[in-house]
């Protein structure tokens, strides 16, 4: 009961930085997701462990990464 996302990112330093730039957006809305580096892969859960499932929050954090992840990628 939650937002998954897997990001397969150029190189393990890549993915680190792109935890960084998770992270800081997860501060500013005071709403931390679960993170796993594995390799290349960048895997992301999101949600509301105390509501038990995804809220709104999960959403905003959620369309926040998705847009950090977009304008982080290589053109």
């Amino acid at each position: 009961r939650g937002i998954r996302k897997r990001i397969r990112c150029a190189s393990f330093a890549d993915g680190v930085f792109l935890v960084n730039l998770i992270a800081a957006l997860a501060e500013q809305q005071e709403h931390h997701p679960d993170i796993d580096i594995r390799g290349r892969n960048i895997i992301v859960f999101l949600t509301s462990y105390e509501a038990g499932g995804v809220t709104p929050r999960d959403f905003l954090l959620a369309r926040a990464i998705d847009a950090a992840v977009s304008s982080a990628a290589p053109s």
